[in-house]
């Protein structure tokens, strides 16, 4: 969080990431689309396709409904780093299951000290939140075939349906 905030300084850079936070917030308002500009050319954009009337996102809804989580708080720019460090915890208790505690251990400081790692949790790209439905969906099957209880395993496939409406 810190890094995103005083480094990223808390504003998007690149365009997808413009385009998300876009989507994010019109989706916070209740719109699945917005109004076209009066001159609609004057603002083509590749990322914006447009009708006649309206702008939308070419992206899947899937990491913009949970950005404007954070744009309906007024902290977008949280939303990645606090993933990112549920994304630990999902990380040990997923490597936990399959390997030893010392093994957890030693996954979760290379992880953390892993500059992709970090610089994904301080952007607003979609993948941190890939990687938290990846880790949840490997833990419900885990989990599911560890306990027998199918809840798991319902909950594992949610995180990957939801995985695919975000990539």
């Amino acid at each position: 969080a810190g890094f995103c905030y005083f480094v990223y300084q808390a504003h998007p850079h690149i365009e997808d990431e413009v385009i998300y936070l876009y989507h994010a917030s019109y989706l916070a308002q209740g719109s699945l689309t917005v109004p076209a500009p009066p001159v609609a050319a004057a603002f083509s954009f590749y990322m914006i396709p447009h009708e006649a009337d309206r702008w939308f996102s070419i992206f899947p809804p899937g990491w913009p409904v949970m950005l404007a989580a954070g744009v309906l708080l007024g902290i977008p720019w949280l939303v990645n780093p606090v993933l990112a460090g549920f994304n630990v915890l999902l990380s040990y208790l997923v490597v936990q299951e399959m390997y030893s505690r010392r093994t957890a251990r030693m996954t979760l400081l290379l992880l953390c000290l892993s500059p992709w790692f970090v610089f994904m949790g301080m952007n607003f790209m979609a993948h941190t939140f890939t990687l938290t439905c990846a880790l949840s969906a490997t833990l419900g099957i885990v989990w599911a075939r560890k306990t027998g209880r199918c809840l798991w395993a319902w909950l594992g496939g949610g995180a990957v349906g939801m995985g695919r409406l975000i990539r």
